[in-house]
């Protein structure tokens, strides 16, 4: 991890960036347990939801979707044209996205990818 970004994060992964993505396969379950219940989470999602705007028919791509918490607000305003992407580099947490199946108000299409979208594919 680069120095100050999240301090003390570097040693719970193991000190090494490249154990990042094993950490928080790891922490994966109680990660979603806090990003979905934690004290005003989902009134900061639709906020967020609400501020990025996207349109109907809109595809979305979410860089660090983590378990996906923001996908049901993500997905309800694009609505059943629009797409929703979800990527992140830690298997563990698109696991638990795919698992929990969050309930969904519309039948648009979604996927999610394994990446690290901090690093370029060329």
């Amino acid at each position: 991890m680069r120095d100050g970004l999240l301090p003390g994060l570097d040693r719970l992964a193991g000190g090494d960036p490249a154990s990042a993505p094993e950490f928080y396969t790891r922490v994966a379950g109680v990660y979603d347990a806090l990003a979905r219940h934690g004290p005003f989470v989902g009134r900061l999602r639709r906020a967020l939801a609400d501020t990025l705007a996207p349109e109907r028919g809109a595809t979305v791509v979410e860089f660090g979707c983590g378990t996906g918490a923001n996908r049901p607000y993500l997905t309800e305003r694009v609505g059943p044209a629009g797409t929703y992407v979800g990527v992140d580099f830690a298997p563990g947490v698109l696991r638990v996205a795919r698992e929990r199946g969050r309930p969904r108000s519309t039948p648009g299409r979604e996927s999610s990818a394994p990446a690290d979208g901090s690093r370029s594919s060329t």
